[in-house]
């Protein structure tokens, strides 16, 4: 994960890029960020083959990264307005709580959230003094491990050694995102199906010689794993992703922002999901384009775009404007 800083953020905003996404891609919204916004951002993406995959080690690793970055530039940021007095003039240091965005694309960002959601469920647990069956897993370690109860559950993919910073950490970035952050979801989720992780493959390697072998060992996978969810009576991965998403506790503020012709992301299936979240108690806002590829709303209306960023940036603003920091 990268870090572009700023002094007295008025929010910290974690970017998840998409399948593929490389750092000068999402280096254009960090500017909008950093330089329209004045808000810090940790940004970066998982490998295409741990998204491709559905690697729950290596997910949750990055997603670990991205929590622990944003934890600490929290942490530095409050202390630097223990040091000031609080007498600065600034968001930050006149005591108001800094809030956290979380701010992802496709499956390759919702992915990563989702760990994010599982590894803080995880940390309130304990926090709660109720403590989970799970085995503890070594974040050297290769290979991922999964629960007993469906095959996808929340095993926490760090060091015992780790562990409590990595707990107190979640529950920092829980406190900022949950009810005073938001959560903007550009073409996420996307349901799971061979359509769309062909489509998000082509887009990550453009070269269609190199497509030919990822497709036929993500064929075999496929194969595999379906022979594996029917003979032990399994829930099938994509259905366990999607339900995941569906009950995320992350943040109960969400913008989706979607297009009417994206390939990859249907949209009658996205807002499937949105009125789901809805029922569920969630503060839903939805921009639907007609015309902008998948993840591409920026590059086609870059001033839409902006206003969406603006006005998640400024409910943050107003809602914390009266909050201290404890």
């Amino acid at each position: 994960m990268y870090i572009s800083s700023v002094d007295n953020p008025k929010a910290v905003v974690i970017l998840l890029g998409w399948v593929g996404a490389k750092k000068r891609h999402l280096e254009k919204f960090v500017e909008v960020y950093t330089k329209e916004h004045g808000c810090s951002v940790v940004y970066g993406n998982a490998s295409v083959v741990s998204i491709m995959f559905y690697r729950h080690g290596a997910l949750a690793r990055v997603a670990m990264d991205a929590i622990q970055k944003t934890a600490r530039i929290l942490r530095e940021e409050q202390e630097n307005i223990r040091n000031d007095g609080g007498e600065s003039t600034s968001t930050s240091s006149s005591g108001r709580i800094i809030p956290v965005v979380l701010h992802h694309f496709s499956n390759g960002g919702a992915m990563l959230a989702e760990k994010m959601d599982l590894m803080i469920k995880d940390a309130k647990r304990l926090e709660a003094g109720v403590r989970k069956e799970a085995t503890v897993v070594n974040a050297d370690e290769t290979e991922d491990k999964q629960s007993t109860s469906n095959g996808y559950g929340s095993i926490r993919h760090i060091s015992r050694s780790n562990q409590p910073d990595a707990n107190r950490d979640c529950l920092l970035i829980y406190e900022r995102l949950h009810a005073k952050g938001f959560e903007i979801l550009d073409s996420a989720p996307a349901f799971i199906s061979k359509k769309s992780v062909n489509g998000a493959l082509e887009g990550a390697i453009p070269n269609k010689i190199l497509q030919i072998p990822v497709k036929v060992l993500l064929s075999i996978a496929w194969f595999l794993t379906f022979l594996l969810e029917t003979v032990c009576c399994r829930e099938r991965m994509q259905d366990v992703y999607w339900n995941k998403m569906l009950t995320s506790e992350l943040c109960q503020r969400q913008a989706f922002v979607y297009s009417s012709i994206d390939e990859i992301t249907d949209p009658l299936k996205l807002e499937e999901f949105m009125e789901v979240r809805m029922k569920r108690g969630v503060d839903v806002h939805a921009h639907k384009f007609e015309d902008s590829d998948h993840v591409a709303h920026f590059k086609k209306y870059p001033e839409e775009y902006r206003s969406i960023i603006d006005s998640v940036l400024k409910r943050c603003e107003d809602d914390v404007r009266d909050d201290t920091i404890c």
